[in-house]
C-alpha cells in the first residue's frame, strides 16, 4: 500500500539517491538513519506508520549494522508515545519489538544497559496500558539473555534508581516485566520460571543481608511479591508443581511475599 501523503513524499525524495541498492544503504546507512529520525520528529506527520515499519525493514535488512542507532532511535521512538493515541502506539512498539528481534545477537550482552539507560521509563509509564506494552516487549529481551547473566541483569531492574521513590507505578511496571518473562500459555510458565524465580529469592536474600538502602530493599520485596501472587493467580493446580517446589525450598523465610 502507497503512502503519498506530503510528509512521505518528501521523505521518498529525500532518501531516494542514497538507497538504490543494498549495497547503497550499506554505506549511506548514517544518512539514511538521520533522514528517517528527521522526518519522525516532524510534527503531526501523516507517514508515522510507513517511517516505524521502514525503520523495522532497515533493521533486518542490515542487522548489526543498524546497531550503533539503536539508542538513538528507541529515545525518538519512546518520545513518539502518546497515549491519546492508540493506532500510534501500537505501531511504535511494534517497531520496537522487531529491533530486539532483528538485533537481538548484539542487545543481549547490554540488556541490563538498555534497561536503565532507555527502558525503564515505558516499564514505570504513568499510564497502565504503556507498562503493559512495554513489559511484554522488553521480556523477550529478557528472555534471551544466557543463564549466567540473569542475576545482573534481573539485580539491575530490580534496583531502585538513586534519588528516586518507590511508586506503585514502578513496582507495577518492574513486576509486569518479570511477570510477562516466566508467564506460559494455557496456564502454565516458560521454561526460565524455576531460573529467573531463584534468583529473585536469592537476589533478596542477599540484600536483605547485606548494607543495602532500606527504600530500595523494600521495593525489591514489593516487586517480587507482586510478581509471586501474579504467578499464584495466573496457573492452576495441575500447571503449578515446579512453581510451589521452589516456593517451599526458598519460600519459607519469605512467606510474607504471598
Amino acid at each position: 500500500e502507497l503512502d503519498c501523503s506530503g510528509t512521505y513524499v518528501s521523505f521518498f525524495r529525500e532518501v531516494l539517491p542514497h538507497s538504490k541498492s543494498l549495497p547503497m544503504v550499506l554505506y549511506h546507512k548514517s544518512k539514511i538513519i538521520d533522514i528517517i529520525h528527521k522526518h519522525l520528529l516532524v510534527e503531526n506527520s501523516l507517514s508515522l506508520k510507513a517511517l516505524l515499519d521502514l525503520i523495522a525493514v532497515l533493521a533486518r535488512d542490515i542487522r548489526q549494522e543498524f546497531y550503533p542507532f539503536f539508542g538513538r532511535t528507541l529515545v525518538i521512538l519512546a518520545d513518539l508515545i502518546n497515549p491519546k493515541d492508540p493506532d500510534l502506539l501500537e505501531n511504535v512498539f511494534s517497531c520496537i519489538t522487531f529491533l530486539f528481534k532483528f538485533l537481538i545477537k548484539n542487545l543481549v550482552d547490554n540488556v541490563a544497559d538498555i534497561f536503565t539507560t532507555y527502558y525503564s521509563s515505558l516499564v514505570t509509564h504513568k499510564k497502565l496500558f504503556i507498562r503493559r506494552f512495554a513489559a511484554e516487549s522488553f521480556s523477550y529481551l529478557l528472555k534471551k539473555v544466557r543463564k549466567q547473566d540473569l542475576p545482573s541483569v534481573i539485580d539491575a531492574v530490580l534496583t531502585l534508581p538513586e534519588n528516586q521513590m518507590s511508586t506503585d507505578m514502578h513496582r507495577d511496571g518492574v513486576a509486569s516485566l518479570l511477570f510477562s518473562t516466566i508467564k506460559g500459555v494455557q496456564f502454565g510458565f516458560h521454561s526460565l520460571m524455576p531460573t529467573v524465580v531463584d534468583i529473585l529469592f536469592i537476589n533478596l536474600h542477599n540484600c536483605t543481608h547485606k548494607a543495602s538502602n532500606k527504600e530500595d530493599l523494600d521495593h525489591r520485596y514489593d516487586v517480587i511479591g507482586i510478581t509471586l501472587r501474579r504467578m499464584c493467580n495466573h496457573t492452576r493446580r495441575d500447571k503449578s508443581s515446579e512453581f510451589w517446589q521452589l516456593l517451599f525450598a526458598r519460600g519459607p523465610m519469605y512467606s510474607a511475599l504471598i
